[in-house]
């Protein structure tokens, strides 16, 4: 497959000048753009694998047009080019997803070698994620043993469930293998490379249990010596499997402070995403007298 490249300056000189430096030496494709709105809506109808960008531009700078091209497609990558090279700069450009910052004047074989590195990266990304989903397909339910009608229909809501945003309830006798459904559950979804943070409600005591969920931070309460991060922040971006709460989960103690903290789970505050919506899913694991765990998945 033949790497896209996308570059992005407002000065057509400096464009015509990088795209014919890049393609007297190597056989990608070269897109040019001088205004960066435009090129972010190219970019949204057709993803490329490589942006460069110059950093000093009118109605859009590199850094925004960085932060919008990795909200569309994380796995593009971008190179930062300016001409007012700062410390305070790079370490923006890099801390918010950029590749890597090129200072202007630069030579060509600078310019190449920055490329071919990004090229790089981007194929082993490819390869990695190739291998994830082979393993993924090749190990399928292998934790799961069984053949019985029972346990296809087991199989069968996994595949259901796994692709959405639901909380889902795993009901079961002790030993029936519910924490294995969740797994089953998140390795299946579109979270998989995020972690599963599994919490045993019950060995965790009432009195800490919303600490323990939601973190806190220092001098919160007496023996709040330092900051903790929650297991719901820990979750965040994966799944959380609440195992046999025979109790309601503690709410947020303090919502008002959610807002002003960007989200952020910290002494009774919930991390969210975009949308407002809780930025992990919740696997609630419960005992009941069924036989069997498909009972659990609605």
């Amino acid at each position: 497959m033949t790497t896209r490249i996308l570059i992005v300056d407002d000065e057509k000189d400096m464009l015509a000048l990088l795209r014919r430096m890049i393609s007297e030496e190597r056989d990608y494709e070269v897109f040019t753009e001088h205004d960066p709105a435009r090129a972010l809506e190219r970019f949204r109808a057709d993803p490329v694998e490589l942006v460069l960008t110059d950093l000093k531009m009118p109605g859009m700078d590199g850094i925004r047009l960085l932060e919008a091209v990795k909200q569309t497609e994380p796995k593009t990558a971008v190179i930062i080019l300016t001409a007012f090279a700062t410390i305070e700069n790079a370490v923006e450009a890099t801390r918010k997803g950029a590749f890597d910052y090129l200072t202007k004047p630069f030579r060509q074989e600078r310019l190449l070698l920055t490329v071919d590195k990004a090229v790089h990266w981007q194929a082993m990304v490819r390869e990695n994620l190739a291998l994830r989903h082979a393993l993924a397909e090749k190990e399928g339910f292998a934790a799961l043993v069984g053949a019985s009608a029972p346990m296809r229909v087991i199989f069968e809501r996994i595949r259901q469930v796994a692709p959405t945003m639901g909380t889902v309830l795993i009901t079961g006798p002790s030993g029936t293998g519910k924490e294995l459904v969740a797994r089953a559950i998140h390795q299946h979804s579109l979270r998989r490379d995020k972690r599963l943070v599994t919490v045993n409600c019950t060995a965790i005591p009432s009195e800490v249990l919303e600490s323990e969920l939601f973190g806190h931070v220092k001098g919160a309460f007496t023996g709040a010596w330092k900051e903790k991060k929650g297991l719901v922040e820990e979750a965040h971006g994966g799944d959380a499997l609440f195992g046999r709460n025979r109790r309601p989960l503690p709410a947020p103690a303090n919502q008002a402070p959610a807002a002003a903290a960007g989200g952020r789970v910290q002494a009774g505050r919930q991390r969210r995403d975009q949308e407002g919506r809780p930025a992990f899913r919740r696997r609630h694991q419960s005992r009941s007298e069924s036989r069997h765990p498909q009972q659990a998945i609605p």
